[in-house]
């Protein structure tokens, strides 16, 4: 399963590094964030149905003893869009928005700032 999340969370990136210059650093960041709004609200929904067993009259009861494998495994699948969703919409922003947003002056130093903090954070 690590791989297979390694894998859509890089061609998540490199298809969100494709469509910056096609559709914009706004658009990107603007569908990003709506795939990433809709992809763990369906998540979430699989999580919640994953607990929820139905009686023989109809009624829905929550049953923590029972559990909904499928809805389970669909939670899973939907966390691992998450990831690409958010792959594709805000990894290649990262380096840009930083050096947009410093003045000239303020620039290298910012930019280092940027550099080290992601390097101590991957660690």
């Amino acid at each position: 399963r690590s791989l297979a999340s390694s894998l859509v969370f890089l061609a998540g990136a490199l298809g969100g590094t494709f469509c910056v210059d096609r559709l914009g650093r706004r658009k990107v960041l603007v569908i990003g964030t709506l795939l990433c709004a809709i992809t763990l609200a369906c998540a979430m929904g699989c999580s919640a149905a994953s607990k929820v067993a139905t009686t023989s009259n109809g009624s829905v009861k929550l049953d923590a003893s029972k559990v909904n494998r499928a809805a389970s495994k669909a939670s899973i699948a939907f966390l691992i869009l998450f990831g690409g969703a958010f792959a594709w919409g805000y990894q290649p922003l990262l380096p840009i928005y930083p050096s947009e947003v410093l003045r000239m002056e303020q620039r290298s130093t910012g930019m280092g700032l940027v550099v080290l903090s992601l390097n101590l954070c991957s660690e």
